[in-house]
């Protein structure tokens, strides 16, 4: 049983271990169909073969935990980097009604010693852009609307 189980259970490990680095998330939508049509093609040849099935609960287990952990994962990073955005955003708000400008650059504002991972800040005269990479898209980020109070999605 555990040779069958061998070759998706390496396929599931090396696709989780890819698929949970930032910005690398949106192959799940790759990964998730080949897990589909592999599981059903299992189902289809144990239809007639009742001693397949327990193997073919334990396959659509690992499936399921696969695709589980790499959303959760990709979550647990659009939420850090999300996080680490809005207290940049706060810092700059904070700056800006002390002294009725925004500053000139994120450090004149960020009064914490950490680095500000994938957060970048422009000032482009009097309006101000806060931005940061999408940990789930390549070559997607969020940009933060300072007149509107909120992120938006932008492309490029």
């Amino acid at each position: 049983m555990l040779r069958s189980l061998l070759p998706l259970m390496v396929f599931c490990a090396v696709s989780v271990l890819v698929l949970i680095q930032p910005q690398m998330g949106f192959f799940i939508y790759v990964f998730t169909p080949l897990l589909l049509i592999y599981i059903g093609t299992c189902a289809w040849k144990s239809r007639h073969n009742p001693q397949l099935l327990p193997t073919l609960a334990i396959k659509m287990l690992l499936c399921f935990v696969s695709i589980a952990s790499i959303a959760m994962i990709q979550g647990r990073h659009h939420q850090q980097a999300r996080l680490v955005a809005n207290e940049a955003v706060q810092s700059i708000q904070t700056y800006q009604q002390q002294h009725q400008v925004f500053p000139k650059q994120l450090q004149d504002a960020w009064q914490a010693t950490t680095p500000l991972p994938n957060v970048s800040y422009q000032l482009d005269g009097k309006q101000a852009q806060v931005s940061y990479s999408s940990t789930f898209m390549p070559k997607t980020q969020f940009v933060y609307d300072f007149q509107n109070q909120n992120w938006r999605k932008q492309s490029f």
